[in-house]
């Protein structure tokens, strides 16, 4: 069973009902796997603007550089068929493929909600 790491000087503070829904399912994804996951960023560190979903608790970002090829892949696509389901309110993407500081990025998807009664009714 993978674990759920967590690089040091993350924070989670405040975290909003759609991170909550990422980290559940992230959890819940991970349980299943032979190797760990490690969160390298919540709503700390500089992001695109004020306005970024990392500030409001919305977006994670995932290391891949300790990853294989077949478990990045595996990551991605679970978290693509578990948080684009069934209404594409969450993304998922790997930003700067390839290159220093790749990462998995997941976010509530601009122009969408996700309050607590959404949190609440996908349990």
């Amino acid at each position: 069973m993978g674990e759920i790491l967590i690089k040091k000087g993350v924070t989670f503070a405040p975290l909003a009902p759609a991170g909550a829904q990422i980290l559940s399912k992230l959890k819940q994804i991970v349980d299943r796997y032979d190797f760990d996951v490690t969160i390298t960023s919540g709503n700390d560190g500089t992001h695109s603007g004020p306005k970024d979903p990392h500030h409001s608790g919305e977006a994670f970002d995932l290391r891949t550089n300790t990853l294989t090829k077949t478990q990045k892949q595996a990551l991605l696509d679970d978290l693509k068929a578990t948080l684009y389901k069934p209404d594409r309110r969450f993304y998922v993407f790997l930003e700067r493929p390839g290159k220093p500081g790749e990462h998995i990025h997941v976010q509530r998807r601009a122009g969408t909600t996700y309050d607590f009664y959404d949190f609440l009714a996908d349990l």
